[in-house]
């Protein structure tokens, strides 16, 4: 997240609403909840590389993301944004 620019606590807490605080994946290493381009669910083949994509993805659609409140577009949950930045203010 660093390395992207993005605020470093904003990764964690997409993972733990989108994982179920980490009881389930979306896909293969897939705690993030993302889409993958041709439809159903993106993977990944190591936890490493989920992470780094997830940098460069946030770095990419939103800039210097610091909060949930600037991904428009992310989740289409009302209350995805407010639950993030609830997890984020726990960290």
């Amino acid at each position: 997240a660093v390395d992207a620019g993005i605020e470093p606590r904003l990764m964690p807490a997409i993972a733990m609403i989108e994982s179920g605080a980490g009881r389930a994946n979306a896909n293969s290493n897939n705690f993030f909840g993302r889409r993958a381009v041709r439809g159903g669910w993106a993977s990944w083949p190591t936890k490493e590389a989920a992470i780094n994509n997830q940098g460069q993805y946030i770095a990419r659609m939103w800039g210097h993301a610091t909060n949930p409140y600037q991904m428009r577009g992310y989740a289409t949950s009302p209350v995805w944004k407010g639950k993030v930045a609830t997890q984020m203010a726990k960290i």
